[in-house]
């Protein structure tokens, strides 16, 4: 759908005032910063441009592509930041919503869908409710955690279920999740390689599995915590495999090895930082998986999966014997678990209505995210 005949001149309005904005900004600017200024107004164009043409559909493919780079290098000021992209994006997307639901036929909400919307906004109500009476310099990482991680996906999968094109668009969002985790699991290896954090995020500890035989790093890649990574890591590795199977047969080679060669990257990078936590979610998801009448997976898949685990195992066991030993065989991490998990109920029990996980971030002791001997948060 074209610009209407309002739009237009106002875009080519902006355009002009930007033109004027850019002349005054290039030459007082070194070098590379001019390039960097006149290569973000040519995006800003473009994003401007598909979103009057009703095209913003390019722009999320985009997004998707490199949504984990963004929070990096574009936010400001770098600590506690106020702009980043993302929250940018999920402000274009809601006025998306606002205007285009209403100029197009918007695919209509099931009963399904609005019950589970009023009980997400029901718990985060309560979430805000939990940091009421604290000062908002010491809970500003919990609003920040509301905001970016459980508000705006929210709204990015309403945007997703009604007006996303998902029949047209099915083959570039495989290609753009592919392409994300390739660019993740170059991030990672490097990190792997180098010894150190290339992304690292105001804030964060460095992570390691190491004893007097080897130190191997927990990579993060470019996000926040080595967990996080092997959440959307998993995630991309499903999602992947099901838009494979949405998608024609009729498919040439080069996305035949760009759709393998993302499924391994992103079950790769699952895998990368160690976390045991997703190799224990993985039997379940396995077993309704095999037992499923509709398979997404097929059982020699998930019999390569596990074989391919159980035989990293045994060269960790052979190769470095005392890593097997802390993160397989040693009952300790077990028990620190179970302490952790205690702890996490009192303050539940303390605060069954404010607490909720949000305000237990609040209630650390000081020193609470030193790193014990092998590189854990000892409170975590």
């Amino acid at each position: 759908m074209g610009p209407s005949g309002t739009m237009r001149p106002l875009s080519w309005l902006l355009v002009l005032l930007s033109l004027i904005a850019l002349a005054v900004l290039l030459p007082m600017s070194p070098p590379l910063v001019g390039i960097a200024i006149l290569g973000g107004w040519i995006l800003l164009i473009w994003v401007a441009i598909s979103f009057i043409c009703g095209k913003f559909d390019y722009v999320v493919l985009v997004w998707v592509a490199v949504f984990p780079y963004c929070y990096y290098f574009f936010s400001y000021p770098a600590e506690r930041a106020i702009f980043t992209v993302d929250r940018a994006f999920i402000g274009l997307l809601a006025i998306e919503l606002f205007f285009m639901s209403r100029r197009i036929g918007a695919t209509p909400l099931t009963r399904d869908v609005r019950i589970s919307a009023c009980f997400w906004g029901l718990f985060l109500l309560v979430c805000f409710g939990s940091l009421a009476g604290h000062h908002v310099f010491d809970v500003l990482g919990s609003y920040r955690l509301l905001m970016d991680g459980m508000l705006m996906p929210a709204l990015l999968g309403l945007y997703a279920v009604r007006l996303f094109p998902i029949t047209r668009n099915l083959s570039k969002l495989h290609g753009c999740v592919c392409v994300l985790m390739l660019g993740i699991a170059v991030v990672c290896g490097s990190e792997l390689v180098m010894g150190k954090d290339l992304l690292p995020w105001p804030g964060a500890i460095e992570t390691w599995v190491y004893n007097y035989d080897v130190k191997i790093p927990r990579v993060n890649g470019p996000f926040e915590q080595p967990g996080i990574l092997s959440v959307v890591a998993i995630l991309a590795f499903f999602l992947i495999i099901y838009l494979w199977r949405l998608m024609p047969r009729r498919i040439s080679p080069w996305q035949s090895l760009l759709h393998k060669v993302g499924a391994v990257a992103s079950f790769t990078m699952a895998l990368l930082p160690l976390n045991r936590g997703l190799v224990f979610a993985l039997v379940p998801i396995a077993l309704i998986d095999t037992c499923s009448r509709s398979r997404l997976v097929s059982r020699r898949i998930w019999a390569a999966i596990f074989g391919t685990i159980l035989l990293f195992a045994l060269a960790a066991k052979l190769l470095y014997p005392r890593i097997y030993d802390d993160r397989v065989a040693s009952p300790d991490n077990v028990y620190q678990r179970l302490a952790q998990d205690r702890e996490t109920i009192r303050v539940v029990r303390d605060h069954p209505f404010s607490g909720l996980g949000l305000i237990c971030t609040t209630m650390l002791p000081p020193g609470s995210h030193d790193t014990s001997r092998n590189g854990r948060a000892s409170s975590r």
